[in-house]
């Protein structure tokens, strides 16, 4: 998996979106997982976890890959090389 966009924003719609505008704020609908005090808390970070067994995701955030890659090298990918290096 990897990072999620809104498919909406105008980086979304010229294929950049790592460069959405609205990722990481809020579903789709708006809603938040969190809140405090009655407050929304923005909590929809990237749409994907890396330590779950299972996982929802949104057809922009799955990546297909060839089922004959090791995992071992391939899994850091999605986040580790994404994000840079520290």
């Amino acid at each position: 998996m990897s990072y999620d966009s809104c498919g909406a924003c105008p980086q979304s719609l010229v294929g950049r979106p790592f460069h959405c505008h609205d990722v990481g704020a809020t579903r789709p609908d708006g809603t938040t997982a969190r809140s405090r005090d009655g407050d929304p808390v923005h909590s929809h970070f990237f749409g994907q976890s890396s330590f779950a067994t299972h996982a929802i995701a949104h057809e922009r955030n799955v990546v297909k890959l060839d089922p004959s890659l090791p995992l071992e090298v391939i899994a850091p990918f999605g986040c580790g090389l994404q994000t840079g290096p520290p």
